[in-house]
């Protein structure tokens, strides 16, 4: 073999050692975002149903004061504007407010219909 195909061959096992490399690197990061989506989208799913579930139009009947209102929009609005930017710390601790805000709504319902 003369000198040239030498470098040539080494080139050439250099090329593919790279491209195998990337690659797995890709399938790699893949199913890293592939698990980042899909507890992004029970997250938000999570907090649609909290959403729906706090709705003021449905809650109505239960005579709730201005402060619990004012609370429950504010809720609202942090949540939903958290599902806009995406920022799973800012949903994780919308759901938590929207959870803290469901159980005290609910607990006075239970107690009563007992």
């Amino acid at each position: 073999m003369t000198t040239q195909m030498k470098i040539k061959t080494y080139l050439v096992a250099g090329i593919k050692a790279a491209l195998l490399d990337t690659t797995g690197i890709k399938l790699a990061s893949k199913s890293e975002t592939t698990s980042h989506t899909y507890q992004h989208q029970a997250l938000v799913d999570q907090l649609h149903e909290l959403i729906a579930n706090t709705d003021l139009n449905k809650l109505s009947y239960l005579n709730l004061d201005a402060f619990q209102k004012r609370d429950i929009l504010a809720a609202h609005y942090i949540a939903k504007s958290a599902i806009r930017t995406k920022n799973l710390d800012q949903m994780t601790k919308a759901k938590q407010r929207l959870e803290s805000i469901y159980n005290s709504i609910s607990n006075p319902l239970h107690s009563q219909n007992n």
